[in-house]
């Protein structure tokens, strides 16, 4: 399979969690949070991610930058393609700790309805797709790419 097959298939198994309720720490489509969705669409279409759990509502975003280096690579924010991961802040004091997709439709991810949806026009608290307009942009904070999509 193609990397641009799996990227497909990788953004189509995210967008069957869409509307799924937020839940920390969830990994069905009963509840999931941002995280969930990331490993166990990754895990439905083949690839090595590991299941993450223990972290805080706010998790540390040094462990979380840690964590996505192991698994993927650190690209360059101007370079953010489709299925990409986003590491976005979800408050004031721009600390990163919030994951989304890039898609084709803009971002899609599984938010609690706090912090980074304030002043955001979106519907929260369950998973969502939407446009990565100005609002979210200002939230990304770095990118990374699973390197089977490299």
């Amino acid at each position: 399979m193609g990397k641009q097959e799996l990227i497909k298939l990788f953004i189509q198994e995210a967008r069957t969690y869409i509307n799924a309720p937020f839940q920390h720490q969830g990994r069905t489509h009963n509840g999931i949070d941002c995280v969930g969705i990331i490993i166990c669409s990754a895990r439905k279409v083949g690839i090595e991610c590991p299941n993450i759990i223990g972290y805080t509502v706010s998790p540390n975003a040094k462990h979380m930058w840690s964590l996505l280096n192991q698994y993927m690579s650190c690209i360059d924010v101007k370079n953010t393609k489709i299925g990409d991961i986003l590491f976005m802040c979800a408050n004031e004091i721009r600390i990163p700790q919030h994951l989304a997709i890039r898609t084709d439709k803009g971002i899609l991810h599984a938010h609690s309805g706090i912090g980074a949806a304030r002043g955001s026009k979106i519907t929260t608290g369950k998973t969502v797709e939407h446009s990565f307009d100005d609002f979210w942009i200002s939230k990304h904070m770095a990118t990374f790419r699973f390197r089977e999509f490299m």
